[in-house]
């Protein structure tokens, strides 16, 4: 690598600190450090990609599938992408619990619910807005 020689002509012949030698090239100290005293005849150094998923997978196959769709647009893209990130849902859960009541729409219960002012206000609009239902 090139970086290695760079480091070992700073360091040699111009006699540059590791802090400098940090702040021009970015490196860690400690990496510096390591590289100076790995031998001459040492395998520089090489980066490594890690393998798998990265975060943009997701992203990339739905503008694919949307660009095979034909209908290419901002929201189509963002639509795919959440059914492809999307958990699949629950399994329906068993429970050993019962109702005591059957669910009523009690529509009129939410009228007593109302302030008295609110009702006679309402009443004067439109008397039918009181059936909710």
């Amino acid at each position: 690598m090139e970086i290695l020689g760079k480091i070992r002509r700073l360091y040699l012949r111009d006699k540059l600190s590791l802090h400098e030698i940090t702040k021009r090239t970015g490196l860690s100290r400690n990496t510096i450090r390591r590289w100076l005293r790995s031998p001459r005849g040492a395998v520089p150094p090489r980066y490594r990609r890690r393998e798998g998923l990265v975060k943009l997978t997701a992203f990339c196959e739905a503008v694919e599938l949307v660009i095979e769709s034909g209908a290419l647009s901002a929201e189509h893209v963002l639509n795919v992408l959440a059914r492809l990130t999307a958990s699949t849902p629950p399994a329906c859960v068993e429970t050993s619990l019962q109702l005591k009541e059957v669910p009523l729409a009690n529509t009129g219960r939410y009228d007593s619910l109302r302030s008295p002012d609110e009702v006679t206000v309402d009443a004067s609009v439109d008397a039918k807005e009181i059936d909710h239902a």
